[in-house]
């Protein structure tokens, strides 16, 4: 069966002064998309549990972020972030499931002369897709970097002082089944790491003065 997507984007954006402001309303709908399904069927006389992907009715969302951006203090530092909710709803062939759900980003960056620092701050994310709820852990990164002309070496530390280091977490809600998996990458808590650029473009370089955000769309349907 053929499958078809349609998506929606609205964005408007403000500024304000040193504060720039932008929302982003996404709207998307997937007709029969392949998703999840658990059914029971007999196998050599015993009753078992299969699950199988096939075409379900449909899938919808509403993801709405406000985005806000602020120079504090000339061009050293600025305070970045948004704030994002999802509505989702995932509608089986035999099953129908609602997601209501919000993530958020903090972001402080320094700029001193040729030393560029920072701090980054990402909630813990839930995405639904047929039947399965899946969550990501929150994320936090902290990163030094100093300019010797067109080389820039830098430190680099994420999932610092998290225990679990990096967490994602599955969970299955039908009415035949009802799971809990846990995936787990410890050896990423405190990860350190030193970076290394090399820039070898040449000729002008044109600077936009346009205020822009780089955040992720939500455009395969599923939240973030």
């Amino acid at each position: 069966m053929l499958t078809s997507l349609k998506l929606n984007k609205l964005a408007t954006s403000m500024v304000i002064g040193k504060i720039y402001m932008q929302n982003e309303l996404h709207i998307n709908y997937n007709h029969h998309p392949i998703m999840e399904t658990i059914y029971t069927d007999y196998v050599n006389g015993s009753e078992v549990l299969i699950r199988n992907r096939e075409n379900q009715k449909s899938y919808s969302g509403l993801f709405d972020q406000l985005s806000l951006k602020w120079k504090a203090y000339k061009d050293i530092m600025t305070i970045g972030g948004y704030l994002e909710y999802a509505h989702c709803h995932s509608k089986g062939n035999d099953y129908s499931h609602y997601l209501n759900t919000t993530s958020w980003h903090l972001q402080f960056d320094f700029m001193l002369g040729k030393w560029n620092m920072g701090m980054v701050w990402n909630s813990a994310t839930k995405q639904l897709w047929g039947e399965t709820i899946m969550k990501n852990s929150p994320m936090n990164t902290f990163y030094a970097n100093h300019s010797f002309g067109n080389i820039r070496i830098g430190l680099i530390g994420q999932y610092m002082f998290q225990k679990n280091g990096s967490s994602e977490f599955e969970q299955t809600k039908s009415e035949k089944l009802n799971t809990l998996r846990v995936y787990r990458s410890s050896s990423l808590n405190n990860l350190v790491a030193i970076t290394f650029a090399w820039n070898m473009r040449t000729g002008k370089i044109h600077h936009s003065s346009e205020n822009t955000f780089d955040n992720k769309d939500n455009d395969s349907g599923v939240s973030k």
